[in-house]
């Protein structure tokens, strides 16, 4: 059975690359637009750009943990203590492998909504329109959502230290960072945005119910 799990991980993985890849080969080669601005941007504050750049190292490590675990590779990149597992649950690795690919979904439908203004990073000096259909109906940030997903996923599937540290960790950059584009959307769009924020969640929306968050 675990091998089952880990062969899932390899897959959900690659479709994850594969994703990124044909947003990023399709901006760059097409639309002639890097969409990498991680750090980059001359109005970033320095505490942005090591945000920006923190976070992409632990998708980095993230990720290698997952393909170190998955391909049962004997590398620890950190102490033994973190690859303890926490429990060992059959329901708790089910629902994440449910988890991940709604958050594959979401990341997926959230590109497609994005079109040609999607962009690594906060992009300060050149924003493009800004993106209020499809997925963002919904949420305010549906790829932050799915990345949230695949790690509460992941974490669920290998139950262990490393994981629910790593993805505790993605979830408290994540809404600093997105603190931080909330401000930046403010000012780039003003009352639009405003509005965007009244009726749609930071999070997810879930129509029917009244707005009293931000």
């Amino acid at each position: 059975m675990e091998i089952l799990f880990d062969y899932l991980q390899i897959s959900y993985l690659a479709i994850l690359v594969i994703i990124v890849l044909i947003r990023v080969l399709y901006l760059l080669l097409i639309r002639h637009i890097n969409p990498f601005v991680l750090g980059r941007g001359k109005r970033k504050k320095t505490a942005y750009r090591v945000i920006e750049i923190l976070f992409s190292t632990i998708i980095a490590l993230w990720s290698a943990e997952i393909l170190i675990h998955s391909l049962q590779i004997n590398i620890q990149i950190l102490p033994s203590f973190f690859y303890v597992k926490i429990f060992d649950f059959l329901p708790a690795k089910i629902a994440g492998t449910i988890l991940i690919p709604i958050g594959l979904f979401l990341f997926a439908w959230a590109q497609i909504s994005f079109g040609d203004s999607w962009r690594v990073g906060i992009d300060n000096d050149q924003p493009g329109s800004l993106i209020t259909k499809g997925a963002f109906s919904f949420s305010r940030n549906p790829i932050f959502l799915a990345i949230d997903l695949y790690a509460i996923g992941t974490f669920l599937i290998n139950e262990t230290i490393i994981f629910l540290f790593i993805g505790l960790f993605i979830g408290l950059i994540i809404h600093y960072q997105i603190i931080n584009e909330e401000k930046h959307l403010k000012k780039a769009y003003g009352q639009i945005y405003l509005d965007y924020q009244l009726n749609v969640r930071r999070y997810l929306t879930f129509r029917g119910l009244s707005r009293n968050d931000s």
